[in-house]
């Protein structure tokens, strides 16, 4: 296999694992999640068998929906799947990439929450106002620390591209500044998937599934797509970080990028169970303390640590 056709099945197949690997996890979660709680749960497949009954359903469109309200969640999927090509994931390099693809990464990654937000904000429902406005407040604080977290690690490794950064880590890991950047990518991926206690832009309870309550059919689909890809997305970055040698090999890089997200979601699953939903000043602490532990990295990666 030459280099070129490397690249591109890798790439390849990094996009298919993002848009198919995130819905069967989230099965597993729920699984989990319903075994914890003593119940038998629905089977693990059951979320792609929801998306696919999405996918073929009527989209129905409120009075006085905005553009953002049709588009979002199709601009957002279109964001993350052009992410996913460009974020090496179980080999060193991708397709597409180039100096500073770190920075557009970052840049994607921030724009599809945005869109979604937005695109609640669209609707015109009152719920949907008050989810977008949890999303976006906690979105702010979140993407603050990933992006700390990010540029600690580009400091670390001198470089702004996504290949030198893994070869650099594979030379100079473990060191302190990375961990604690990796940790911390984990934490927004955790909070970027609606998951208890973070649950406040779709809270049911509260007001009843918030950002998405206006949204059906194909774009209700493709909304729920993009929030378990960009949580995949993190995850899939702090893994490689953290375990950067596997993926200097196709073969040897596919099954244990499967095992490590398969672990890490495995974590998550276990996590929720054990928390009731947050108030939105607590949740904010939280961030904000997420943030702090970021901040700690950028200074120990200036250090040199």
């Amino acid at each position: 296999m030459n280099q070129l056709t490397l690249l591109i099945t890798s790439s390849i197949l990094g996009g298919f694992l993002t848009i198919f690997l995130p819905p069967l996890y989230d099965g597993i979660h729920r699984k989990i999640k319903a075994r914890i709680h003593c119940r038998v749960g629905p089977p693990v497949m059951q979320t792609i068998y929801d998306l696919g009954k999405l996918m073929v359903k009527d989209d129905i469109v409120p009075e006085g929906a905005s553009s953002l309200f049709l588009y979002a969640p199709y601009l957002a999927f279109s964001y993350l799947l052009l992410t996913s090509i460009m974020v090496p994931m179980i080999y060193l390099r991708s397709a597409i990439g180039f100096t500073c693809d770190l920075i557009l990464i970052l840049y994607l990654l921030s724009s599809s929450t945005i869109f979604l937000a937005l695109g609640g904000l669209g609707s015109g429902n009152v719920f949907a106002y008050e989810g977008a406005r949890r999303e976006l407040t906690m979105t702010i604080l979140t993407e603050l620390a990933a992006i700390f977290s990010l540029i600690s690690i580009m400091i670390r490794c001198g470089a702004l591209r996504m290949t030198e950064i893994y070869e650099k880590i594979s030379m100079i890991h473990p060191v302190p500044s990375i961990i604690i950047a990796s940790g911390v990518l984990l934490a927004c991926a955790y909070i970027e998937g609606f998951r208890l206690p973070f649950e406040l832009p779709e809270a049911e309870p509260e007001i009843s599934s918030g950002i998405i309550i206006e949204y059906s059919g194909r774009r209700l689909a493709a909304f729920k797509l993009s929030v378990f890809m960009k949580q995949f997305l993190l995850v899939a970055l702090a893994v490689n970080i953290l375990e950067p040698w596997s993926i200097s090999n196709l073969i040897l890089g596919l099954p244990i990028f499967v095992l490590k997200t398969f672990i890490v979601y495995l974590v998550f699953a276990i996590l929720e169970p054990l928390f009731a939903r947050f108030r939105i000043q607590e949740a904010l602490k939280s961030i904000l303390t997420i943030c702090g532990i970021s901040i700690i990295s950028l200074i120990l990666a200036g250090l040199g640590v």
